[in-house]
């Protein structure tokens, strides 16, 4: 990519159709959630009785590994085409519903939630507050937000590379990388290549520091909050490949 290209903010409105959601499944399989099932779980504590919520679902592979460890779980993704797969599977004390973490509808007190995968750096500043108010809304006081995040500043910077390439069952994934230092955001432009169709792909994760993250959290209500590098509780620090952030709800 020699020109910047111009990705719309709200590209995740419609990025997550069929071939997006295909590939994650293919590339993230619902036995890769046991890797980090006790952390989080760990990071939840004990059950109260109330639902765990579990935002940006995708195809339900953490909410069914949480069900199967004695959790009530509502699934929250935006995509119709992953809310219409996982409900195709039925599963116990799990309910998955359309909706936009934006704009949650009415739910009942939540234990705690989980935002997995790469989703938390999709939104603006204003629409990322927007979002942890509503899941802060509806968190019981003391519990706690568990985010997995890719696109921390200190993880991405300096970048390692700007091309990406990776096979998996059935197909291939193609990336090109470009960082925009106007809007602070990286943008992708992919072509996957899937049962032999071939996709093009284009998406884009603001990039922000830990510091700021965690100042969009306090602004939403939640703290104290930890920063860790994996799931064995490593501590976050420049050139971790991942951020798993948990924030306790005031």
């Amino acid at each position: 990519m020699n020109q910047l290209l111009d990705v719309p903010t709200d590209w995740h409105e419609h990025f997550f159709t069929a071939p997006a959601n295909l590939f994650w499944e293919r590339m993230m399989p619902a036995e890769s959630a046991a890797t980090d099932m006790p952390f989080i779980l760990r990071m939840l504590g004990p059950t109260s009785g109330h639902v765990v919520l579990d935002i940006g679902c995708g195809t339900g592979r953490h909410a069914r590994a949480l069900a199967s460890a004695g959790r009530s779980v509502i699934g929250i993704d935006s995509s119709p085409d992953a809310i219409e797969r996982t409900n195709a599977v039925l599963t116990n004390n799990v309910r998955f519903v359309q909706a936009d973490v934006r704009d949650l509808p009415e739910l009942p007190p939540c234990e705690g939630a989980i935002w997995m995968g790469n989703g938390f750096n999709y939104f603006d500043d204003a629409d990322t507050v927007k979002a942890l108010q509503a899941v802060h809304h509806r968190l019981l006081p003391g519990s706690r937000l568990v985010i997995q995040c890719y696109s921390a500043a200190e993880s991405v910077f300096p970048l390692a590379a700007t091309e990406r390439e990776t096979g998996f069952p059935g197909g291939s994934y193609g990336a090109q990388m470009q960082y925009d230092c106007l809007t602070s955001r990286l943008i992708t432009q992919a072509k996957l290549t899937l049962d032999g169709n071939v996709h093009d792909l284009v998406f884009a994760h603001h990039i922000r520091t830990t510091g700021e993250m965690v100042s969009q959290l306090e602004e939403a209500g939640f703290g104290p909050v930890d920063l860790f590098a994996d799931v064995n509780e490593q501590p976050f620090a420049p050139g971790s490949q991942q951020l798993l952030l948990v924030a306790t709800a005031r």
